[in-house]
């Protein structure tokens, strides 16, 4: 499974909130997948060049209908600069209809302050 998306944070003394949009689907058909929309909440632990974090939040699953969940999960941001950074997470998101179904991912991106 791969999952691609795109995300915005606001921090305020450690605490973050932001959404985030992406496409959750198998890598062998990537067009069969299902979209997510993530509204979520963190927690940084601190503000030097690695800064531990905590996530979690709502999960609305969506294609030809739409599916409640949830997420959590946390990782790191590794400031290459005052200004950017990498990003890697763990993150599972779950649909709460069916509590055995776990999409867990390894992510990784970019960061910008």
């Amino acid at each position: 499974m791969a999952h691609l998306g795109l995300g915005g944070e606001l921090l305020f003394k450690g605490f973050g909130v932001g959404p985030e949009i992406g496409w959750l689907a198998p890598l062998r058909n990537f067009g069969d997948g299902i979209g997510t929309f993530s509204p979520n909440v963190s927690y940084h632990f601190r503000n030097t060049k690695l800064s531990p974090f905590l996530t979690g939040g709502y999960t609305l699953f969506f294609r030809d209908g739409r599916a409640n969940g949830f997420n959590f999960g946390g990782g790191v941001d590794y400031w290459l600069s005052n200004k950017t950074g990498l990003r890697f997470e763990v993150r599972d998101n779950v649909m709460s209809q069916y509590r055995d179904t776990h999409f867990v991912g390894f992510r990784f991106g970019v960061s910008f302050r």
